[in-house]
């Protein structure tokens, strides 16, 4: 018999059961519940159609940073989420978060402490807080610190390194036209949608930060880099007559090259 049609809920709730032996039925559920609603994700966080300018500029809470943590267990409670709070959501937009580390610890234990019982997360990093938010609170918390640590600390760095080559002018007008360039392009690439298919990845737009600065590059985006030269040349007339492309995997040539090096072959042979 299928175990799911024989589900409820009510055996696995507050019932002294551990997460780990946890039916897929129950994971299903625990998801919905930890997950941001959909009708309010982007208001909360930055859309991923959103352009690079406008994802630096999206308002998200700071980081609560203090020596003195509270345990994780301090922040559950048994008490229902107070969803009758009409200032809720513009607290969430605006009260300090936990710091990465509790953030953490809190995503690892709450699942075990939703089937122990707790309904609702508190603010306990913060005095004076005591209203209790929904579980998917922990979540929310959880995305807005990848994105302000994945994207918006390196791209906003990118953004200030470029401005300063703006300021050039008259000293070197090449390259305060090319950063002027750079920074319309930031208001118009989309942040977190994901790179076009034929690239070397699938990764989301902000992964390219790498171009902007004195950063070294990873081999995928050397391999993009070489991809767009092959597209320029297969659909230009004029430069298909008179030169071939060949396949742009970049890491097996360094490879080959590494290897070759005390060999002297490096120097001497012509596909390195």
């Amino acid at each position: 018999m299928d175990a799911n049609k024989t589900f409820k809920l009510s055996d696995w709730l507050d019932n002294g059961k551990k997460w780990a032996s946890a039916p897929p039925m129950l994971r299903k559920i625990a998801a919905v519940v930890f997950a941001v609603p959909q009708e309010l994700e982007f208001t909360l966080l930055p859309s991923p159609s959103l352009s690079i300018a406008k994802m630096l500029d999206f308002m998200l809470p700071l980081e609560h940073l203090s020596s003195n943590t509270p345990k994780p267990t301090q922040y559950f409670s048994r008490m229902a989420p107070d969803i009758s709070d009409s200032d809720l959501l513009l607290r969430v937009r605006c009260l300090p978060i936990p710091d990465k580390k509790t953030v953490h610890k809190l995503q690892a234990c709450s699942r075990q402490a939703w089937m122990d019982g707790v309904q609702s997360v508190m603010y306990s990093h913060l005095s004076g807080v005591k209203s209790h938010f929904p579980p998917w609170i922990i979540s929310y918390w959880a995305a807005v610190i990848d994105i302000k640590r994945n994207a918006r600390l390196p791209l906003g760095k990118c953004r200030d390194w470029i401005r300063g080559f703006t300021k050039l002018g008259s000293k070197n007008p090449d390259r305060s036209v090319l950063a002027q360039q750079a920074l319309l392009m930031l208001t118009m690439v989309p942040w977190g949608c994901s790179k076009p298919a034929g690239l070397s990845d699938s990764e989301p737009f902000y992964t390219l930060w790498c171009f902007l600065g004195t950063h070294w590059l990873l081999g995928s985006q050397m391999d993009d880099m070489l991809e767009l030269l092959r597209y320029k040349i297969d659909t230009s007339p004029t430069l298909m007559l008179n030169t071939r492309t060949s396949g742009t995997t970049l890491m097996p040539k360094i490879l080959a090259a590494y290897r070759a090096a005390d060999t002297g072959t490096y120097w001497t042979a012509k596909d390195l």
